[in-house]
């Protein structure tokens, strides 16, 4: 069935359209030749995944509009300024952090596992550098961290 479909997706690619090259993330390490791939290819390949995800019942990646994911990210921000202003011990704010942490990341990978793509690593960053702000200048004004 793959290969029906590469042919028939090959020669409605060549019919329409001049024949297109696309570079990929590996081009740079590619051999000369091999740079650029057909645009045919890049088609086969989404096809490919559409049918294999029908096939096996399995969703298609799906994401979060631009203000959802802002609105994620300004929601760990905030986690990392609470986490900052209640008053730990070291030990405490070493533990809170690691759970606030390992929280985002079972969340991340529980909505990977249902099919979607949230931000991860942008969150992290909100997390650990608002917390990080946050004691650098409360500490600064002499408040009892």
């Amino acid at each position: 069935m793959t290969s029906f479909l590469f042919a028939s997706v090959t020669r409605e690619q060549t019919s329409f359209c001049p024949k297109s090259k696309w570079k990929t993330p590996f081009s740079d390490s590619a051999r000369p030749l091999t740079k650029k791939i057909p645009g045919v290819f890049i088609q086969a390949q989404m096809v490919s995944q559409i049918i294999s995800a029908v096939l096996d019942k399995r969703p298609l990646l799906w994401w979060w509009s631009s203000w959802i994911e802002l609105l994620w990210l300004w929601l760990w921000s905030f986690l990392g300024a609470i986490f900052a202003i209640y008053k730990f011990k070291l030990i405490q704010r070493i533990l809170a952090t690691s759970i606030g942490l390992f929280s985002l990341w079972s969340i991340c990978l529980g909505v990977f596992i249902q099919g979607g793509w949230i931000p991860f690593i942008p969150a992290i960053l909100a997390f650990l550098t608002t917390q990080l702000i946050f004691v650098y200048r409360l500490k600064n004004l002499n408040y009892n961290l």
